[in-house]
C-alpha cells in the first residue's frame, strides 16, 4: 500500500472558537482567570502551527466577533475581553460562525477553546 504525498494547504487562516462562559472568570494559579489562560493556549496553538493571523469567536450562549478581520498573532488580546457570561452553547457559535471565514478553502482549521462541558440542549 502506498501513500499518497499530502498537500500542505496554505493560506487558510485558523479559527478559533473561544469559550467565555461563567466559569471562564473563575481564577486558578496565582489570581489567572481562566478566559486568559484560554487566550494564551490559543497564542500558543496560533505560534505552534506558524499561523501568522487568527480569527477569534468568542461564545457562551451568545456569540460576539471582536472584530471580522483576522487578527495578527501578535496582536492577540489576552486580558482585554470581559463578556457577558452565561451557559456554554458551542451552537450559537457554529452558527454565528461567518461564512466567508471558511467558504472557498480547501481546509480550515477550526479550534474549539473550552474549560468544560458543552450544555447544547438536542
Amino acid at each position: 500500500m502506498e501513500f499518497e504525498d499530502v498537500k500542505e494547504v496554505t493560506g487558510n487562516i485558523p479559527v478559533f472558537l473561544v469559550d467565555c462562559s461563567g466559569s471562564t472568570n473563575c481564577t486558578f494559579q496565582k489570581g489567572v482567570r481562566v478566559l486568559e489562560k484560554e487566550l494564551e493556549l490559543v497564542y500558543f496553538q496560533a505560534k505552534k502551527i506558524e499561523a501568522e493571523e487568527l480569527r477569534l469567536l468568542f461564545w457562551s450562549n451568545k456569540a460576539t466577533l471582536p472584530q471580522v478581520e483576522p487578527l495578527k498573532t501578535e496582536e492577540l488580546p489576552l486580558k482585554e475581553f470581559d463578556l457577558k457570561r452565561r451557559s456554554t452553547q458551542l451552537r450559537c457559535a457554529l452558527e454565528a460562525l461567518p461564512a466567508e471565514w471558511i467558504e472557498g478553502d480547501e481546509q480550515t482549521l477550526i479550534y474549539i477553546v473550552t474549560d468544560g462541558e458543552i450544555h447544547d440542549a438536542n
